[in-house]
């Protein structure tokens, strides 16, 4: 998997591992480059209907070891159930997708939720061609770059929506920990409004709307350690988003922007439309 995105070009060449006694060496090379935390790729491809080379378990428990020792959170990308529990079993702290092979279970769910592993389902990237009209919406569209309509218009037909909103809903009912990310630019996405559309899923996966707001501010700060963010307080930095309508009540209204605050300062939205044109 890895290996197919940089001969495809979408990522460039980067240093790799094998083996279990190679992760103290890996992990600390990457410290020394600034990394912030650990990303784990754990694709064997088969949700994909391809078979991949894949990182042994032993590796996977190495790396977050290794990750821990340096005070880095341990992320892993999966995709199967069996990936899920790997990364389970070997302590990594945030799973990045929900596995869409098979449909969710209460045993996988009551298990992510005990180990305190907190899971970004990016629905919205399984759901495929712009479900959520992104690009026809009013409140969105003088906003979107001329750019991002082609992603938001391309469709990979996955077809996998149900399954993760089956899983998404299990982890919930568990009491698991869920944050909001789309993996963009994955057809179907684009970065910053397709958001908006995964707050909208998440809630359609049993989510209240409060609780879909707080996976996209106040929780993805407490997880990954992010101080002084994500919440509106004293002493907090001010990020802040005005709309129109009410979202804890109607998750769909944070489309409906008035006007967007980064560090204390307003941003000039109209300076930005004209700049598109």
């Amino acid at each position: 998997y890895p290996a197919m995105l940089v001969e495809s070009g979408v990522y460039p060449p980067y240093p790799t591992l094998a083996e279990p006694e190679e992760a103290a060496a890996f992990v600390r090379d990457r410290v020394a480059e600034g990394s912030d935390y650990l990303k784990i790729i754990i694709e064997d491809g088969q949700a994909y209907g391809q078979n991949l080379p894949c990182l042994r378990p032993e590796v996977v428990a190495a790396l977050t070891r290794a990750a821990h020792e340096h005070g880095l959170l341990a992320v892993a990308h999966v995709s199967t159930r069996a990936a899920t529990v790997t990364a389970l079993e070997a302590g990594v702290d945030v799973l990045a997708h929900v596995f869409t092979d098979v449909p969710g279970d209460a045993e996988i769910a009551a298990a992510i939720a005990e180990s305190g592993t907190a899971v970004v389902p990016t629905l919205v990237q399984f759901e495929g061609r712009d479900g959520g009209g992104l690009a026809e919406d009013p409140r969105i569209r003088p906003y979107l770059h001329p750019a991002s309509l082609p992603g938001l218009a391309a469709d990979r037909d996955q077809g996998r929506l149900e399954n993760a909103l089956a899983t998404t809903r299990l982890i919930h009912r568990h009491g698991g920990t869920l944050l909001a990310g789309t993996d963009t630019p994955n057809p179907g996405t684009t970065a910053g409004a397709s958001v908006h559309r995964e707050l909208e899923l998440l809630v359609r996966a049993g989510l209240s709307p409060l609780a879909a707001l707080a996976a996209a501010t106040s929780e993805p700060a407490r997880v990954f350690g992010l101080a002084g963010r994500g919440r509106i307080a004293p002493g907090q930095q001010a990020d802040l988003l005005l709309v129109d309508g009410d979202p804890t009540s109607d998750i769909t209204a944070t489309r409906s922007v008035r006007a967007v605050w980064r560090r204390g300062e307003r941003f000039d939205r109209d300076a930005y439309r004209a700049g598109l044109s």
